[in-house]
Parts: C-alpha cells; structure tokens; sequence
C-alpha cells in the first residue's frame, strides 16, 4: 500500500470506530457533553458513518489516487463546517474534536500525496 493509501486505510478505520461507538455505546456522547435524547437518529448517522468508512477502506486497498485526492478536500470542508456549527448555531464544543480529526487527516494525507503522479491513462482535472 502507498503512503497516501495508508493514510486513507487509517481514516477508514477511525470511522468504522466512531461508528461502533455510535451504533453501541451512544451515551459516551452524552459523556462529551452532547445531547443523546434521539438515539434512534444516533444509530442512523452511525450506518452512514459505516459506509463512508468502507468507501474509504476500498479506496485504499484499490490505491484510488484520485480519490485520495478528492478526499483531501472533501475533509477540510467537513472539517470547516463542524466549527461553523460551533459557531453559528452553540453546537456542543466537542464538535471541534471531530473537525479538528477531520482537518488533521486531510493534512496527512494531502502532504504524503506531494510528488504523487496520476496513474498512466487516468484523466486529470484540467
């Protein structure tokens, strides 16, 4: 596996985890300070959850260059927009925790991508 694959790998097990702890131990939210009253919507998010990791688990095992690269971007914005949920709306402050995870693996994986050259035959975004 490529160092950027690695990267990718790493980010889909640590949202199969979160995911677990979603799907079977919701409370250590109510722990964190967020609210666990509607733990069915807890249970839902934590499939979702589940299928983003196994996309990326995918995309590593298959060495999917340009989704590692997409998904640099994809976590700075999800990362971004956690905070503005702080921000704008008084979301619990542990929310940060999750964009700070998401800002962190985007930056790991876009700096192991640096000097990394599109696959021979794989158009590029021009």
């Amino acid at each position: 596996m490529s160092r950027p694959a690695v990267t990718v790998f790493v980010w889909g097990l640590y949202e199969y985890l979160v995911a677990a702890t979603l799907l079977f131990a919701p409370g250590l939210l109510g722990m964190l300070g967020m609210p666990v009253d509607e733990l069915v919507w807890i249970r839902i998010s934590a499939g979702v959850v589940a299928v983003v990791g196994t996309v990326f688990v995918h995309a590593a095992r298959n060495e999917y260059t340009s989704f590692f690269r997409a998904s640099v971007g994809i976590r700075i914005v999800v990362g971004a927009y956690f905070a503005a949920l702080v921000v704008a709306t008084g979301a619990p402050v542990v929310i940060l925790a999750f964009a700070a995870a998401d800002l962190a693996g985007a930056a790991w994986t876009g700096l192991t991508l640096r000097g990394v050259r599109p696959a021979v035959g794989v158009p590029t975004a021009s």
